[in-house]
């Protein structure tokens, strides 16, 4: 017996096999059959989304500010991802820090807004993260020490090699 009320001749339902199939069975009851209950799962889920997409309820999302949004306030989080490439020297501490400020506060009015728009939610939460990346790099350039780093790093050894002439040079002349 399996449990009190239930025989194995009921679990198997009249099904033949060895032990071996009998415990590929249970496994799978208790939920220890993960590829095939994730693949049904998937399927299950699948269908839902496609049903709900030829739903009225889809059609009225995808038409409504909802969607279009926070779909064209992308450009924004995308542009400042795409800055992080560029030099410190060009990014600007006001206008970062009031993207900055701007993408917390419309955070916060993606959530408390009803119902709530997690696609804005998103967006913000990734344009606040990318403008406080900046943030830190223009403060890291401007006021600590990075950019008197960065221009030790440019001399190469050509350049090293120059700057020895040219003292070299002025010894040369200044003992004439």
């Amino acid at each position: 017996m399996i449990c009190k009320s239930v025989s194995n001749e009921q679990y198997h339902d009249g099904q033949k096999g060895g032990d071996a199939a009998h415990w590929t069975r249970a496994f799978v009851m208790m939920g220890f059959g993960a590829f095939d209950v994730h693949r049904s799962l998937s399927r299950t889920m699948a269908s839902r989304f496609y049903n709900w997409l030829r739903s009225p309820a889809a059609r009225q999302y995808f038409f409504s500010t909802h969607f279009w949004g926070p779909v064209a306030n992308w450009g924004l989080p995308l542009a400042a991802i795409a800055d992080l490439r560029k030099d410190e020297e060009v990014i600007s501490g006001a206008m970062t820090t009031a993207l900055a400020a701007y993408s917390l506060v419309f955070m916060r009015f993606a959530w408390r807004v009803i119902p709530r728009n997690y696609l804005l939610f998103a967006c913000h939460a990734t344009n606040a993260t990318a403008q406080l990346v900046q943030e830190g790099r223009f403060v890291n350039y401007w006021y600590m020490g990075g950019k008197e780093k960065k221009e030790a790093a440019k001399k190469g050894p050509v350049t090293e090699a120059i700057e020895a002439a040219r003292e070299e040079a002025k010894k040369v002349a200044a003992a004439k």
